[in-house]
């Protein structure tokens, strides 16, 4: 029998705390609650993990989890799942302001802030030999909005010694029909439940997630417990009978679950995370100075769902070979959820083809 008891975050990640961005850098207040593993080992490289609209950081729990447990990885990388603005536990006086633009600033003050004093990173080349110290290489991964967020951090070129890029499951192409697809999945959503279990539940069921062992993992950090909820009786049945049981079961009731995240207020914004996004994927990238073993770009990856497809200008990109490309099978819009193995081993093999080295490697 499936269950769809809630999991935890510990399992997945080693850490979690609250970060708030200086008044100075962002006058919204906005204090981000981050996930994270080997956040203490500053000389390492940062693997960013960015999570679509709606969801979470816990998105990318098992993913996370696969990553930090590859033996290239293990204590060579550190890796940061932020929930976004409006998101998760994230907190800021502005919750809605979802333009790529505003989106693209936060994380780019985020990093920013986190490692702006990091003088003391390490860069190896494919022999394990030290080539350079500085800022980190910081490696980005988004899904959806997510994916959107760090093609633009990567094409507006503020972030030092970004090193790879990979975007998940969202397309230029989509501009017109995403809108009312996002509007349908957040009117679709129950507005209350009564247990996360039922949240959990609705998300495999819609289809929203397809593995139940990452939605149990992530659905609980895209809902909160609200007493003033109202929660609809269940809807009436042929039963006659009158007893006190049934007379309780029809009445609402107060105090609930609800989602975190109000996706609908935001729905102005939607549109950029779209616009022009061929165009800043397929920009060419400056390589850090420090990164001798990559040529022209930083290696850049798509990884879309089973039913996605590659548009004109990119399929076109992909043949000249501007870009990797990589159609998941047997997966949702969720790829990060449905196969983390499948995506984990994906990223791992193109770090592996471009010769961006983690572990150490013996030199002779």
């Amino acid at each position: 029998m499936t269950s769809y008891e809630p999991l935890d975050w510990p399992a997945y990640f080693q850490s979690k705390r609250k970060y708030a961005i200086p008044s100075e850098i962002d006058p919204t207040n906005i204090v981000y609650t981050l996930y994270e593993s080997n956040a203490g080992r500053k000389h390492l490289p940062v693997i960013v993990l960015v999570h679509g609209a709606g969801h979470c950081a816990r998105s990318f729990a098992l993913t996370a989890q696969a990553l930090h447990a590859s033996a290239s990885l293990n204590l060579h990388a550190r890796i940061l799942c932020p929930d976004l603005r409006g998101h998760g536990e994230t907190t800021s006086d502005d919750q809605t302001n979802l333009d790529i633009d505003n989106l693209a600033q936060d994380l780019e003050n985020l990093l920013t802030s986190l490692y702006k004093d990091n003088l003391d990173g390490r860069y190896l080349d494919k022999t394990g030999k030290e080539i350079g110290r500085g800022p980190p290489n910081i490696h980005l991964i988004g899904h959806s909005m997510g994916g959107s967020i760090v093609t633009q951090v990567a094409y507006r070129n503020r972030v030092p010694n970004i090193s790879s890029l990979f975007v998940l499951d969202i397309a230029e192409a989509n501009i017109h029909a995403a809108p009312g697809s996002i509007r349908a999945w957040c009117e679709a959503r129950p507005p209350v439940c009564r247990t996360i279990t039922q949240a959990i539940r609705w998300g495999v069921e819609s289809g929203t997630v397809r593995n139940v062992h990452s939605a149990r993992v992530s659905f609980p950090g895209m809902i909160f417990h609200n007493p003033t909820a109202i929660i609809s009786p269940p809807p009436p049945t042929t039963t006659t009978t009158t007893d006190i049981n049934h007379i309780e079961q029809t009445t609402p009731t107060m105090g609930g679950f609800t989602w975190r995240t109000d996706l609908l207020c935001s729905e102005q914004h939607w549109i950029s995370w779209f616009q022009n996004l061929n165009q800043k994927f397929l920009s060419s990238f400056s390589s850090p100075s420090h990164l001798t073993f990559i040529s022209n770009n930083f290696p850049k990856m798509l990884i879309f769902a089973e039913h996605s497809k590659l548009d004109k200008q990119l399929s076109s990109a992909y043949l000249e070979g501007r870009f990797e490309f990589l159609k998941l099978q047997h997966v949702g819009h969720a790829v990060q959820e449905d196969d983390p193995e499948a995506l984990t081993n994906a990223i791992l093999l193109c770090w592996q083809r471009h010769g961006i080295c983690f572990k150490p490697l013996p030199v002779g």
